[in-house]
């Protein structure tokens, strides 16, 4: 349905693709989730034991911060040490980038738009922020650089040896050299960090010769971009503040962004149907829900759904690729990010529909 790509196998992969087969077999399933859902909160640890989970610890003096922080490590751990095992160092920031750009999100906003003097701020005053530590760059090395940012003359030159951190600053100077520093909102560095980081995964596909993931990131930028111009929409801007934050993507082109910001999103089908875009009908369909809802926090599940179902389609049946270890990784994140969405509203009394309702879908069956 989404794509006719057919993975070429390579045997230096087997071992890897044999370990990921067999880790994919303990994941979740849609079901799992349901019946998480109608357990009683006390039986949630006593479900995941029986699902597959360690709790390394007395069930009595386990916390489910301790549970995610150990399967986050487990999940690093084993992609460390498969990327080493199979020779995928090049491949490190895909595995590890998304991190660094929400840690850049998130230190970024406290910086550019907190209420302290930004030079007063240090390390322990990002400790309320929800930071992770699997990415490229730490979290101080990111304060830093933001700092940098704001008072640097030579803010370009001094990150000329650290690839990652050159290419955001060149994507952070750009939109502010014309209209100012001021005039950057927290919105609009979210959609910068966006822009670098399909910008430079784009580059590490390119340079793998894998025709999935140049299509799968590309289909990603598409629906980041219907994820953008919404944000903006909401913010009653114009196509004119979202222009420069425009991510490249042979599906959803800037002429469709600027048609649909000058038609107020209305017509959608009319606007895509001439495009060969496998995903005319889901774009239509979310647009309109979120307009006639007026609520956004749909739209990141929607994206998460969209792209679980790209991998199940092309990687389920797919044997010895190094892109079955990005797929598992995605649907592990999926997992986890599921397992919190329960919890957390379990332990606060939430509405069972409204829980339903922000479950991702499974990568299995």
């Amino acid at each position: 349905m989404l794509s006719n790509i057919r993975l070429k196998d390579n045997s230096d992969y087997i071992y890897l693709s044999s370990v990921i087969k067999s880790k994919e077999k303990q994941l979740l399933s849609d079901g799992d989730f349901i019946e998480m859902l109608e357990q009683d909160f006390s039986k949630f640890f006593s479900i995941l034991v029986e699902k597959g989970y360690h709790l390394h610890d007395e069930k009595e003096k386990i916390s489910f911060e301790k549970l995610y922080d150990w399967e986050i490590w487990h999940l690093y751990h084993l992609i460390e040490e498969l990327s080493n095992i199979s020779g995928l160092g090049h491949l490190k920031p895909l595995f590890y980038l998304q991190n660094e750009c929400v840690n850049l999100k998130l230190i970024g906003k406290r910086l550019l738009f907190g209420q302290n003097e930004a030079n007063q701020i240090s390390v322990d005053d990002l400790n309320d922020l929800p930071l992770t530590s699997y990415t490229i760059h730490s979290k101080s090395e990111i304060l830093s650089f933001f700092k940098d940012f704001l008072v640097s003359t030579d803010f370009l030159e001094k990150y000329l040896h650290d690839e990652i951190f050159y290419e955001v600053a060149k994507d952070l100077i750009k939109p502010t050299k014309e209209s100012g520093k001021e005039n950057l909102s927290g919105s609009k560095l979210d959609i910068l960090i966006d822009q670098f980081y399909f910008s430079y995964v784009n580059k590490i596909v390119q340079r793998c010769d894998s025709e999935f993931l140049i299509f799968f990131y590309d289909i990603f930028s598409a629906l980041t971009n219907i994820k953008n111009i919404l944000r903006l929409f909401f913010e009653k801007k114009q196509y004119f503040d979202f222009e420069p934050f425009y991510i490249e993507s042979s599906y959803i082109t800037r002429e469709i962004c600027k048609t649909l910001f000058e038609t107020k999103f209305e017509k959608v089908s009319s606007i895509l149907i001439d495009i060969e875009n496998p995903l005319s009908s889901q774009i239509s369909e979310i647009i309109s829900t979120v307009l006639k809802d007026k609520d956004l926090s749909m739209v990141e599940k929607w994206i998460d759904d969209v792209m679980t179902d790209i991998l199940k389609e092309n990687m389920r049946t797919a044997f010895f690729n190094f892109e079955n270890l990005i797929a598992f990784k995605w649907a592990k994140e999926i997992e986890l990010k599921n397992i919190k969405i329960i919890y957390i509203g379990k332990k606060n009394n939430l509405p069972r529909e409204m829980i339903e309702k922000l479950i991702r879908k499974s990568y299995v069956s």
